[in-house]
């Protein structure tokens, strides 16, 4: 009897049967139904099957006749783990065992023949390959079969790769290439030539590779050995990822900013050095990070399913690029010499009326002065980042007046004093500033490295006992001032600021009721982070039960905030947890290391409030704190609220929204 298959139309069986709660092997096993779901169904499900991954780890168990599934119909390509120490493939095709049984190290034949199974299936349009665990013994093998399939290929990514791979000879076979992400495990440095199989295309220096638009290698490799010789020959570059994620700086190159700006003119976004990323290298991985930013440079790789609307689609973006052209995003951290400086200085002044991000940082106290920085106008720019560098507050303000597009800042630097006084005085003029993060930093003394004769004031030098008569509440009166002139404009301007983040050291203590008058009265602040020095060992005088009770009665009124980070912040009463129940837009709570509430504010915290979805407590003693522990099993066990409470750790809990 006819099924439904034989009534409905194509376009309709295709939406069935393509739905996103099936999985691969529910299609496979629809094709078991009968003769005619067997020949059709691979038919009906080309759409879900645009995009497939072959793991090494699940071979044995996948069913060999999801072969059938494969076509013209294929655009992005998974492959992990291989090669699979097995004795047979995906598709039931026996592997070549060495005489004692085992797969022998270095072979290549389960990699090479699932390459070859996608040319057999007429798998011509595939336009992005991703190698994930994968080690490539056999480099001339594989560029043999990668040449198979290089008609239309634009991306190639290799995620945790341990082995040594020819870019020159794999840009040599796959002319259409446009991306290529290398990110290898920490061990895999690339300070030696390449491969000889790249050797005849190296001493060419006719040949170009036109359409290499990002080049992404997150290795200690070699600059003159490998790194120019490969942007010779990229000269349309817009993205450039080098020396990322290196664990042994004794590999660590030295990166000539200016050279590459004159092989590759075009560079849109240069990132180098990058292992201690304020902003995203602790968030997600490297090669996520490499394929974040195509995608936003390049949006519609992600989209586009045939090739010809590929090569049209990336030749107008190309047209568009070459007219606006110019240097949007740099991020270089660990600059070897004050030389190396000095060419960044100039490629961030060549591109001063394009440059939108600029990150500049140090992992290691190398004490290369930045001040030159203070005569750089960047009327464009949108989001600074200094992190660690040495750099002078009269550069710093000096810089920052020349920035009047900042909406995003980071100061984390290692100026003579740790008041910012004259760079916070200056941001008072940046009207678009949203995104503002601090963090006081005491320096080691510059003696050490030769910077000053006269040692600077170290903290552990401070007997216990007289620690808390050095927090002096003048170094927190810069802050007070910015503040202040940000919500008392004369021109009924009101600050945009959004979100807020201040970190203070040993000497600066964020305990004080002035400065907490202040920070509440942003009147547009979503998120408010305050990181007291917990290790501080004297209370703080300048801080009162009312002061905290007015701190959060100002969020209260004057503020829609919906993050409320507080650490190491003293007298936070019931009173100002029961004002905190009151916020109508706060969804998440953090209290590190406070004192003075206890388990039944906590119960009336989470029975009064309408808006909160997340609380953390940390770093207290939840079984000695006043009633804190009962409050989190009354919370999880005994009430109706419609929270769930847990002990995550020795002195944490957390408190989570159910519905």
């Amino acid at each position: 009897m006819p099924d439904f298959t034989h009534f409905l139309p194509y376009d309709v069986l295709c939406l069935i049967f393509s739905n996103p709660r099936y999985s691969k092997k529910d299609h496979v096993e629809c094709r078991k139904v009968c003769r005619t779901w067997y020949y059709h169904v691979p038919m009906y499900t080309r759409s879900f099957w645009r995009r497939v991954k072959f793991s090494g780890h699940d071979w044995r168990h996948t069913d060999s006749k999801m072969a059938c599934f494969l076509g013209p119909h294929v655009n992005h390509v998974s492959i992990e783990a291989f090669p699979p120490s097995m004795t047979s493939n995906q598709f039931g095709v026996p592997i070549n065992p060495s005489p004692n049984g085992s797969r022998e190290e270095g072979d290549d034949s389960a990699l090479f023949w699932l390459l070859s199974v996608l040319k057999e299936k007429e798998c011509d349009y595939i336009e992005t390959i991703s190698f994930n665990l994968c080690n490539i013994f056999d480099i001339h093998g594989f560029l043999i079969h990668l040449k198979d399939l290089n008609t239309h290929l634009i991306k190639l990514s290799f995620t945790k790769h341990r082995t040594n791979l020819p870019f020159i000879g794999i840009m040599g076979v796959c002319p259409s290439l446009a991306h290529i992400v290398f990110n290898p495990y920490p061990d895999n440095v690339l300070n030696g030539d390449e491969p000889i199989v790249s050797q005849q295309i190296c001493e060419d220096e006719t040949t170009k590779f036109h359409h290499m638009l990002s080049l992404s290698i997150d290795s200690s490799i070699s600059y003159e050995r490998r790194l120019a010789i490969l942007l010779r020959r990229c000269p349309n570059l817009r993205i450039l990822r080098i020396n990322n994620d290196v664990s042994d700086w004794h590999h660590q190159k030295m990166i000539h900013l200016d050279d590459i700006f004159k092989q590759c003119p075009k560079l849109e976004y240069v990132e180098c050095n990058n292992t201690q990323s304020f902003y995203t290298r602790y968030s997600q991985p490297s090669d996520e990070i490499a394929d974040n930013i195509i995608k936003k440079y390049y949006p519609s790789i992600t989209t586009r399913t045939m090739s010809t609307a590929t090569t049209g689609a990336r030749n107008n973006q190309q047209h568009q690029e070459d007219e606006e052209g110019g240097l949007r995003e740099l991020i270089f951290y660990e600059p070897s010499n004050t030389h190396n400086v000095t060419s960044i200085l100039n490629q961030i002044s060549n591109h001063k009326d394009t440059l939108q991000l600029l990150e500049l940082g140090l992992k290691r106290d190398n004490p290369i002065w930045w001040d030159d920085i203070a005569c750089i106008r960047a009327p464009a720019l949108r989001v600074l980042r200094l992190d660690k560098i040495y750099c002078s507050e009269e550069a710093i303000a000096s810089f920052l007046s020349h920035c009047p597009s900042l909406k995003e800042l980071l100061l984390h630097t290692r100026p003579v004093t740790e008041a910012y006084a004259q760079p916070l005085c200056a941001l008072g003029s940046l009207k678009k500033l949203r995104t503002f993060t601090i963090n006081y930093r005491y320096s080691v003394s510059d003696s050490e490295n030769g910077l000053r004769e006269e040692p600077v004031f170290l903290y552990n030098n401070i007997p216990r006992a007289a620690r808390h008569v050095h927090q002096d509440p003048g170094r927190l009166s810069p802050m007070c001032d910015f503040l202040k002139t940000i919500t008392t404009t004369n021109d009924n301007e009101t600050s945009l600021l959004e979100h807020l983040t201040i970190r203070a050291n040993t000497l600066i203590n964020l305990n004080n009721d002035e400065f907490l008058f202040y920070v509440s009265s942003l009147p547009n602040l979503r998120s408010l982070s305050l990181v007291n020095n917990t290790n501080i060992d004297g209370k703080s005088q300048y801080i009162t039960p009312q002061g905290v009770l007015t701190f959060t009665q100002r969020l209260y009124e004057y503020t829609k905030i919906e993050e409320l980070s507080l650490v190491g912040i003293e007298k936070l009463t019931s009173d100002a947890i029961d004002q905190m129940a009151k916020f109508k837009h706060l969804r998440k709570l953090v209290l590190f290391g406070c004192e003075h509430y206890n388990g039944q504010d906590l119960i009336r915290l989470v029975e009064q409030t309408k808006s909160l979805r997340e609380i953390t407590i940390d770093d207290i003693d939840l079984e000695q704190c006043d009633g804190l522990y009962g409050a989190i099993h009354y919370i999880e066990y005994e009430s109706n609220l419609n929270y769930g409470a847990s002990i995550v750790g020795a002195n944490e809990a957390k408190i989570e929204y159910l519905g």
